[in-house]
């Protein structure tokens, strides 16, 4: 009645590398326009005169991706959990793989904090052997997840008042319509 857990190495996913990746704090500035509006942005103003900063820290990627060999009673189980508060795409690779594309994967997708039985073996087959040999990579997200809300998304100021939007540096208007 023994029972022995197993954490299975994973071939390390470029976006996991990234979002571990420690990242320096950014500073918000909060000061009035010339029209007396109140300007937020992560961009240092030329003057410095009456403005109000503050450090944000950025988060880091909580949680991790794992599989488990669990073996108890003469089963040998695989185990995937996953502790991200997002769905990943888990992809188990064949024994002896040397890319995610290998002939012979199996996808599965996790949703945010689960625990889930891939497979299960009777200990001593060919299979439970080749079992302790798996591989494996994940993405975050749902492949099968589509964009598709309720209700139109409301920008966050009044109707009919004019606001100018930044996405480009330094500071150039890509928004100047209405819409």
């Amino acid at each position: 009645m023994s029972a022995t857990t197993t954490t299975i190495k994973c071939l390390p996913p470029l976006l996991a590398l990234l979002l571990a990746a420690a990242a320096p704090a950014q500073t918000l500035y909060k000061y009035r326009g010339a029209a007396g509006e109140w300007i937020f942005t992560d961009r240092q103003p030329a003057l410095l005169d009456g403005v109000e900063t503050r450090e944000l820290a950025r988060a880091r990627a909580a949680g991790k991706v794992e599989l488990e060999r669990h073996s108890a009673n003469g089963r040998q189980t695989l185990l995937a959990s996953n502790t991200l508060h997002a769905p990943v795409q888990l992809r188990l690779l064949p024994p002896g793989a040397t890319s995610p594309y290998a002939e012979g994967y199996r996808d599965w997708v996790l949703p945010p904090h689960s625990r889930i039985e891939l497979q299960a073996f009777e200990v001593g087959t060919p299979a439970a052997a080749a079992s302790t040999e798996q591989r494996y990579t994940w993405l975050i997200g749902d492949p099968e997840s589509r964009h598709a809300p309720d209700t139109l998304y409301r920008a966050p100021f009044p109707v009919a008042v004019t606001h100018r939007v930044s996405q480009a540096w330094p500071s150039l208007a890509t928004h100047t319509t209405p819409d």
